[in-house]
């Protein structure tokens, strides 16, 4: 995953796309959670699609929560969305 890591404002990015790869999941779930907030600011990258972004590395844990959530729990993206809410 070495090579999916963008330096942006001298911060590691990694793009939605390398995210979903990692975790095994579909672009769009990755997608999805980002719509709903829960991956912080996306900043665009060069050679990016349309809709691709890149968010902070640091995000992953928290993609990794929502996947965990999601898959072993089987709690809708909306439901993960209140309780991470709530839990800051």
């Amino acid at each position: 995953m070495s090579d999916a890591i963008i330096v942006i404002h001298g911060e590691a990015y990694v793009t939605l796309r390398a995210a979903a790869a990692c975790y095994h999941v579909e672009f769009a779930f990755v997608r999805e959670v980002y719509e709903l907030g829960l991956l912080g600011p996306g900043e665009p990258f060069e050679g990016a699609d349309d809709d691709d972004l890149a968010v902070a590395a640091e995000m992953l844990d928290r993609l990794a929560e929502v996947v965990r959530l999601h898959q072993h729990h089987e709690m809708d993206i909306f439901a993960i969305a209140a309780v991470l809410e709530r839990g800051r």
